[in-house]
């Protein structure tokens, strides 16, 4: 079986790639892509800005072609020997770090991945945005009563207010540039709001 990838070969020129299927290892699973989200930290790297040599680039940009895309969801089409957790047909959302998630297909360790549950249209589950606002929302440990500001109010913000709002916050504050955005926040719970590009926040 051949999977379809599409990678960048040069700045802001994507190629796409016919790959042999290698037999699947371990706790690996097949999942056909259903749809991929595009990071804004794949942005940079689109446009050539982070490429070999820059410090701290991710492995998937050191060199050419590369990889974007990582916020897939998509169903199970295969299990590797050792792939206990899903069955075939599974509809699944998770991340792909071994190659593009611009693909009709991905090979990730089941570990990566979580069951979309019926009901959920499969292409508006992306869930590695929502791993980044847990993993955030965790690290900051919130506490009964505490102020909590938000610095921003982009999708993974407004991800975390929504999450934050469930705490027993004293307030949730949310700075930002756009009204609308700012309006969001306080529709997913956000107390305050402050408009940064009136006030000094």
């Amino acid at each position: 079986m051949k999977l379809q990838i599409v990678k960048l070969v040069a700045p802001q020129r994507l190629e796409r790639l016919d790959v042999e299927l290698l037999p699947l290892q371990g706790d690996e699973i097949l999942v056909r892509v259903v749809a991929c989200g595009v990071c804004t930290s794949e942005l940079p790297a689109y446009r050539g800005e982070t490429q070999t040599g820059t410090p701290g680039v991710s492995f998937r940009y050191a060199k050419y072609p590369c990889a974007l895309g990582h916020e897939v969801v998509g169903i199970v089409e295969d299990l590797g020997p050792q792939a206990k957790v899903f069955k075939r047909g599974d509809r699944v959302t998770g991340v792909a770090y071994k190659d593009s998630g611009f693909a009709s297909h991905v090979v990730e360790s089941e570990s990566y991945w979580a069951t979309v549950p019926s009901g959920f249209p499969l292409e508006h589950v992306l869930g590695e945005p929502i791993m980044a606002a847990t993993n955030i929302v965790r690290t900051a440990n919130p506490d009964l009563e505490d102020f909590v500001v938000v610095i921003g109010a982009g999708f993974l913000s407004l991800l975390v207010v929504s999450m934050l709002s469930k705490y027993p916050l004293r307030s949730l504050v949310v700075t930002g540039r756009r009204a609308n955005r700012l309006k969001m926040a306080q529709s997913y719970g956000a107390t305050h709001t402050i408009d940064a590009s009136k006030v000094d926040a």
